[in-house]
């Protein structure tokens, strides 16, 4: 069961650098162009105005900053590192909601769920990395970290 957990933390911290090996030839991406490819996908989701738009960013960058610091604090028992990602996805989603009209809000959770479910599929298409059970048998643990994704 700890091996669910670790494998969803450890696909949470290395999303981020696979997309980066394909956007950039294997350059690391900066904070800055993270924050603004990020702010530009949810910007043509969500058709955001550009008051909306500098607010994202802004919740983009705490949110990115704060999961870089994460994933470098390698000392934190496994149960502290889930219990700070969730909480840094948790103040993300009450930024989102607080910029975000009714509607954009609505597609924005749908967005999210959509996302989600794409990256449940790729783990059930690589085969293997869950011990060829679904991701249901890996606890409450694992079903919060699958709520820890990055926009691409």
């Amino acid at each position: 069961m700890r091996i669910f957990g670790l494998i969803a933390l450890l696909l949470f911290m290395g999303l981020q650098v696979q997309a980066q090996g394909r956007r950039g030839q294997g350059q690391k991406m900066t904070l800055e162009q993270r924050v603004e490819a990020q702010a530009k996908k949810l910007t043509a989701e969500l058709q955001l105005d550009n008051k909306q738009q500098e607010q994202v960013k802004a919740a983009l960058q705490e949110r990115i900053k704060a999961a870089d610091e994460l994933r470098a604090q390698t000392a934190a028992d496994r149960q502290e590192r889930i219990n700070r990602a969730l909480a840094i996805q948790q103040n993300f989603k009450a930024s989102m909601k607080g910029i975000l009209n009714a509607e954009q809000h609505a597609k924005f959770e749908q967005f999210q769920a959509k996302r989600k479910e794409q990256m449940k599929d790729r783990m059930h298409k690589r085969g293997g990395k869950h011990g060829g059970r679904g991701r249901n048998q890996g606890g409450a643990a694992d079903e919060a970290m699958d709520d820890l994704e990055d926009f691409r």
